[in-house]
């Protein structure tokens, strides 16, 4: 799922109540799921009002299209700087959050529509109607396109050094 559709689907009414999340820190990268699987994995802090979860947000196969631009004739400089801009809107992503209401009403959402950065959940929530997203995760990729100079230039170091 792209970030565009995930984000459009989140209910912002049920979050009315509860806005004063806040990015408390960029945790970082999983370095070996890129090596591995060509996926970048950020993970990021973020302070709720009741306490502070981890979001980790999946760019799927990112290494990959790098790949394919450097063998069409690009420089990695100029292929990192015409992949990233896209990626908030053009590449799928997965997303996880640690908190309650994604582990209750999300993770079988994310799992069944394969958005789930976490553990596979098929278990369809009882009481509760699914919902696509926290307000968490909804925060972080609205934050995303801030980050793309720090991505630009991280990425850009990772792919040198293969």
């Amino acid at each position: 799922m792209k970030r565009a559709q995930l984000l459009s689907k989140i209910d912002r009414k049920r979050y009315g109540k509860r806005t004063k999340s806040y990015l408390l820190k960029f945790q970082g990268y999983s370095l070996s799921d890129l090596e591995k699987n060509g996926n970048l994995r950020m993970v990021f802090l973020v302070r709720g009002q009741t306490n502070d979860y981890l979001v980790t947000v999946v760019f799927l196969k990112i290494v990959g299209e790098v790949e394919a631009l450097i063998h069409k004739g690009m420089s990695l400089k100029s292929a990192i700087n015409l992949l990233v801009p896209r990626m908030f809107n053009g590449f799928d992503i997965q997303v996880h959050c640690t908190c309650p209401d994604f582990t209750y009403r999300s993770s079988y959402m994310a799992s069944k529509n394969k958005y789930n950065a976490g553990e596979f959940e098929g278990r369809a929530p009882r009481v509760v109607v699914p919902s696509a997203s926290c307000k968490h995760v909804a925060f972080v990729l609205t934050l995303l396109p801030r980050w793309s100079l720090r991505i630009k230039s991280d990425l850009e170091k990772f792919m040198s050094s293969r």
